[in-house]
């Protein structure tokens, strides 16, 4: 009687520590795979430096096409600037050029 005791005893010890494991080893899975762990962690790293670099390329095309809007407005319209535009947008040209095309 004495030793079926100590049997159930060690059994229900078992059961115990391998529960233990097993909740232990959940958490770790989900710390290292998990939709917040470190390996997503790391990728949306990455996601967030290239997505960093794109808003400096955009932020500086942005520069780019603010300088010529404010070289075509009305107040300061820089004549040379509206001339190169014209000829560009609507194949505008002066009766005494002769345009050349490059295009490969």
């Amino acid at each position: 009687m004495l030793e079926r005791a100590s049997h159930r005893l060690k059994l229900g010890a078992i059961v115990k520590i391998a529960a233990v494991i097993l909740i232990f080893g959940y958490v770790i899975f989900h710390i290292i795979y998990g939709d917040r762990g470190v390996i997503s962690l790391l990728q949306n790293s990455k996601k967030y430096q290239t997505t960093l670099s794109e808003v400096e390329l955009v932020k500086m095309e942005r520069q780019k096409l603010q300088s010529k809007v404010g070289l075509l407005k009305t107040d300061s319209i820089d004549l040379d600037m509206l001339e190169e535009q014209a000829k560009k947008n609507l194949s505008l040209t002066k009766e005494n050029e002769i345009i050349l095309n490059n295009t490969r």
